[in-house]
């Protein structure tokens, strides 16, 4: 009885740790969309203030404000997919295990 209780909390925290790793996917899914919306929007920028030279100097200063905010985002977006990924893994393994754990102890032997 104790060792199925055992097994029922380690397929508990596995399907947390699933859980937990789909909820930060969807959020780095969205992360990206914004990174990418803001890159597209420089990009933009870029091509409408090459037109004079003074609007090419404000293109430069809100470059160089936005790359450091694009270069730190990107990374944050690179260690939460490792996390969701390292998650996912966990809650995988937690999983397999506790189920194992839960069909030897009800399993018969002779």
């Amino acid at each position: 009885m104790k060792k199925n209780l055992i097994a029922l909390v380690v397929i508990l925290l596995g399907c947390t740790s699933l859980g937990f790793s789909a909820y930060i996917h969807n959020q780095v899914l969205e992360g990206q969309e914004k990174l990418n919306s803001a890159k597209n929007s420089l990009s933009n920028l870029s091509k409408i203030s090459s037109l004079s030279e003074v609007t090419e100097n404000m293109d430069n200063r809100i470059n160089r404000k936005a790359e450091p905010k694009l270069k730190a985002g990107a990374e944050e977006i690179e260690k939460f997919t490792m996390i969701a990924h390292l998650l996912r893994i966990a809650g995988i393994v937690l999983l397999i295990t506790g189920g194992l754990i839960f069909f030897k102890c009800n399993k018969k032997f002779k």
